[in-house]
């Protein structure tokens, strides 16, 4: 692939160009895994979920992995005029040579894709046709808490976080490799993994649920791409979850429970890594980032220390830096000449900047026993940022105050 035509209006999405670390070479490798985005490289390369697996998986000892997108029109009709295969991008190896194909399945739009990419790389499209040679063909991603639409395309399917695992997924593959198991076997050894369905073996799946955020690796050197993508920055999860409840929202329902990263963790990331990353701005991901316990301290804290000559600024609508008036590199935007940053100055005893390390986060620790969801039948308080700032949860619905749709009367809860 990496003779591309002059009729492939975007090539850089397939030369493969990037900055990135070096892989694990072909040959050294036990246990070789493909991780494909079903839509073109701007996109899948905007998705933090395959960077995570892509960073988890490499860091396991003797295991390879590498990434293929799909293909846009015109690149498609070459390889079908061709015959060339659908390969991978670090390495331009077939699709059909590695271990394990894992497709992430983030809208049901795709699904088409995931069909035309399998019949790209020569792989048959039903799972009861593929031989003991194919790879074999897992599923990931929120679209899979519905398996049933595509059960007979896959393989296997994970349900739930993929964290832990995609790890105890390859472990049972290079188990299988060791002791040359058929199919059938390893399909059902995959079926006892917590979270995983395989179709004709699985009678019901539990969604596998990640219980600290603090096992998601935060990526210490993330991949720059070859090209602009559609989220051009450094990509940070700070929480998975949300507190909201809403029922028209799937995405709240899928990511339960709310887990939050350590906020001293983020801030010495953003201090010590982001700045060697090569990006000039940083998205901190989060289903409400708002809702976020120390969201204030970190935003605040962050500018103070990140300086704008040689560090991203966090991808929001202002730019306040170390004294609160000096631009912001990217934005250009500064803060008010006098109020926020007189008062920050006040409080430390000081005029000058600000000298502070990343404890001062810890001023907005939670009390023991603090609940993010405030549980039902009860009435809980959070910390929220700044001392005293303070919001308490519906005692029936768990809705913060002030945002509950009903009124409960005669329940004894109420909001408050």
């Amino acid at each position: 692939m990496r003779n591309i035509p002059p009729s492939v209006k975007k090539p850089s999405r397939y030369s493969g160009a990037e900055v990135r670390t070096p892989l694990l070479p072909w040959e050294e490798a036990d246990t070789r895994v493909l991780l494909a985005f079903p839509d073109v490289y701007e996109i899948g390369m905007s998705h933090l979920g395959i960077l995570l697996l892509y960073e988890l998986v490499n860091a396991r000892r003797k295991t390879l992995c590498e990434r293929v997108f799909a293909p846009w029109r015109d690149m498609e009709e070459h390889l079908r005029a061709t015959g060339s295969p659908l390969v991978s991008l670090e390495s331009a190896r077939p699709a059909r040579d590695f271990d394990v194909l894992g497709f992430s399945l983030s809208y049901e739009l795709t699904y088409t894709n995931v069909l035309a990419m399998l019949d790209l790389a020569g792989i048959p499209l039903l799972r009861t046709n593929r031989r003991e040679s194919d790879p074999v063909i897992l599923g990931g991603g929120v679209c899979t808490l519905n398996p049933a639409p595509v059960a007979e395309f896959f393989d296997a399917l994970l349900v739930g976080d993929g964290e832990e695992a995609i790890l105890e997924i390859v472990d049972r593959v290079e188990d299988r490799k060791r002791r040359s198991g058929n199919r059938d076997a390893l399909l059902r050894d995959l079926s006892e993994i917590e979270g995983v369905y395989v179709p004709g073996v699985s009678a019901k799946v539990s969604r596998r649920v990640l219980p600290d955020l603090a096992m998601s690796p935060l990526i210490p050197s993330p991949i720059l791409p070859a090209m602009r993508v559609v989220h051009d920055r450094l990509s940070i999860e700070i929480s998975r979850g949300c507190t909201r409840g809403c029922r028209f929202c799937q995405a709240g329902y899928a990511y339960r429970p709310v887990r939050e990263r350590d906020p001293l963790l983020l801030l010495r990331y953003l201090q010590e890594v982001a700045p060697k990353t090569g990006y000039d701005e940083v998205g901190l991901l989060s289903l409400s980032a708002a809702d976020y316990g120390c969201i204030d301290r970190l935003i605040t804290d962050a500018m103070e220390t990140l300086s704008p000559e040689e560090s991203p600024c966090p991808s929001l609508p202002f730019g306040w830096t170390r004294s609160g008036r000096t631009p912001c590199a990217r934005s250009g935007r500064s803060g008010r000449p006098g109020s926020r940053s007189r008062r920050r100055q006040a409080r430390r005893g000081s005029g000058g900047p600000s000298t502070r390390r990343w404890t001062t986060a810890t001023s907005c620790a939670r009390p023991s026993g603090f609940s993010p969801t405030g549980g039902r039948g009860s009435s809980s308080t959070s910390w929220w940022g700044s001392p005293g700032r303070r919001r308490t949860t519906c005692a029936r619905s768990g809705n913060w105050s002030g945002r509950c749709p009903r009124s409960h009367a005669g329940t004894g809860g109420g909001t408050s």
